[in-house]
């Protein structure tokens, strides 16, 4: 008999507030959530430690990492040396370029499956997340 996946989400947001919101909408999908903490490096490891333990499907990863970062690639950033290799990536910011030159790159970085802006509903974040699953698991893979 086959057992049913729990599907695993990693939430890395620098904002306490919207980390919150995010465990409480996509803990109300049915998904296994889980938030790295704090902000800048100290949110970077934090994610790549519950990334390592976890294993998680799906992380949503803010570009901006630190309230005093200057450039908002920072989660794009953390997502290309970070440990995750179990996962696949959506962006989520409320810092994308106008022109979307930082979308245009993310989606071409392996593992990035969209870029979603924090001013779209909910929904729009969680079709990512099942589309993003249905692709795996109508390829038979990494849910494990």
């Amino acid at each position: 008999m086959l057992m049913p996946c729990i599907v695993r989400v990693l939430v890395v947001d620098n904002d306490p507030k919207t980390r919150s919101q995010l465990v409480k909408i996509l803990k109300g999908a049915a998904y296994h959530v889980q938030a790295a903490e704090g902000q800048g490096v100290q949110l970077g490891k934090s994610a790549e430690g519950l990334a390592s333990v976890f294993k998680p499907h799906v992380v949503i990863m803010d570009l901006r990492l630190s309230d005093e970062h200057a450039d908002d690639r920072s989660g794009l950033d953390l997502w290309k040396d970070g440990s995750f290799s179990s996962a696949r990536c959506i962006l989520y910011s409320a810092f994308l370029n106008r022109d979307y030159k930082i979308s245009i790159e993310a989606l071409r970085q392996e593992g990035v499956e969209d870029v979603i802006g924090k001013e779209q509903p909910p929904q729009k974040l969680l079709a990512a997340v099942r589309r993003r699953l249905a692709r795996d698991v109508a390829a038979k893979k990494n849910f494990l």
